[in-house]
C-alpha cells in the first residue's frame, strides 16, 4: 500500500497542482474502499507532509490498519476513516493477532482445554456466526 501511495503521489501531484492552478480557493478530495482505502490514508499523509497548506481530505472506508494510534490521531484533521461494526479488516493488525495468540496461550495454559477443541469453535464461529467468539471461549473456560 505505501508503494502504491508513493506512485500515485508521484504521478498525480503534477495534474493536482494544474488543477488547483486552474481552480484557486479549491482543495481535493481522496477517497477509497478497503485496499484503496489504506493507500488513500498513506497518500493524503504523504501529500500533506510535503504540501500542508494545499488543502487536501483523506476519507478512508473499511481501511486496513496503515498507522499507529499516534499517527492516526495526528491525521485526524485530513483523514476521516469509516468503519461498519465489527468489519474485520479494518481491526486487523500486526498488533491484534499478536495480542490474539497472547489471549489463546494464557487462555491454553490456564484452561486445559486442548488445542483441536477450539479450532472447532473457531471454525464453527466462522462458518455459522451465531454466538461470537469471545462468548464461545468463555464458555470454554468452565469445561
Amino acid at each position: 500500500m505505501l508503494y502504491s501511495a508513493r506512485l500515485l503521489k508521484e504521478k498525480l501531484t503534477p495534474t493536482i497542482f494544474e488543477q488547483l492552478d486552474k481552480y484557486p480557493g479549491y482543495g481535493f478530495v481522496v477517497c477509497g474502499h478497503s485496499l484503496g482505502a489504506g493507500v488513500t490514508g498513506l497518500f493524503t499523509l504523504l501529500f500533506n507532509s510535503e504540501h500542508p497548506d494545499v488543502p487536501i481530505r483523506g476519507y478512508a472506508f473499511a481501511s486496513p490498519a496503515t498507522m499507529s494510534a499516534n499517527l492516526s490521531v495526528a491525521c485526524a484533521d485530513f483523514i476521516t476513516t469509516v468503519v461498519l461494526g465489527d468489519d474485520l479488516v479494518p481491526r486487523l493488525s500486526f498488533g491484534s493477532i499478536e495480542d490474539l495468540k497472547q489471549t489463546m496461550h494464557h487462555f491454553l495454559a490456564n484452561t486445559g482445554t486442548n488445542r483441536a477443541r477450539i479450532l472447532q469453535i473457531v471454525k464453527h464461529h466462522m462458518v455459522h456466526d451465531s454466538v461470537p467468539l469471545n462468548k464461545q471461549l468463555v464458555s470454554l473456560s468452565s469445561l
